[in-house]
C-alpha cells in the first residue's frame, strides 16, 4: 500500500483510486475475490503529495502539492498522458466538460 497518508479517494467502476503524501496514486481492485482490495497499478510522476483526483472525459486527473496537474488513462495505465505545471499546490480539481478541469489551490 501507500507509505504515507492518503489524501484523496475516488471510485471508477470496480476500482478505487487513492492519492497519497507518498507522491503516488494507487489503483485498487475493490471486487477482489478474497474481499481484500488488491493494488493493480501504481502511478508515479508527482514530486509532492497527491491532493485531488477527478475523472474528466476519458482521463483521470490528479492535483499535487508539487504544483502539477497530471492526466492518466482511466484504465490505470502507468503512463502519464499530460502534465500541466502551476506555481502553487493543487488542492481541488473540478471536471468541466469532456477533457478540461478547473483547479484551485493556495
Amino acid at each position: 500500500g501507500h507509505t504515507n497518508g492518503v489524501r484523496c479517494l475516488m471510485v471508477i467502476g470496480s476500482t478505487l483510486w487513492s492519492g497519497s503524501d507518498d507522491h503516488g496514486i494507487r489503483v485498487w481492485d475493490i471486487l477482489a475475490v478474497d474481499s481484500t482490495p488488491e493494488c493493480i497499478a501504481v502511478l508515479e510522476g508527482h514530486t509532492g503529495g497527491v491532493l485531488s483526483l477527478v475523472v474528466a472525459g476519458q482521463g483521470v486527473w490528479s492535483g499535487s502539492a508539487d504544483g502539477t496537474i497530471r492526466e492518466w488513462s482511466v484504465t490505470g495505465s502507468r503512463l502519464c498522458l499530460r502534465c500541466v505545471e502551476n506555481t502553487d499546490r493543487i488542492s481541488v480539481l473540478v471536471p468541466m466538460g469532456l477533457n478540461h478541469v478547473w483547479a484551485c489551490g493556495q
